[in-house]
């Protein structure tokens, strides 16, 4: 199994979430810094009223998509 961890917005706790899923035998797939071509992506495929952060994330989900995950982790922070 494979798993994928966006890196943008909550990604500080990625090397917990990381670290978690290694210890559970499970592949763990990152993406890489956010660059001009990622934020280009995330505008291209998002709709315009969202943030900018939330358009950075969209294309970091898309990468990891790109690279084949099974599954992408989306953590939920209340």
């Amino acid at each position: 199994m494979r798993i994928g961890i966006a890196g943008a917005l909550l990604y500080y706790y990625g090397p917990y979430w990381v670290h978690l899923f290694e210890e559970l035998r499970i592949e763990v797939i990152t993406t890489q810094k956010t660059d001009k071509k990622t934020i280009d992506r995330g505008i291209g495929v998002s709709v315009s009223e969202i943030c900018v952060p939330i358009k950075i994330y969209n294309s970091h989900v898309l990468r990891l998509v790109d690279q084949g995950v099974g599954y992408v982790f989306v953590p939920r922070m209340v």
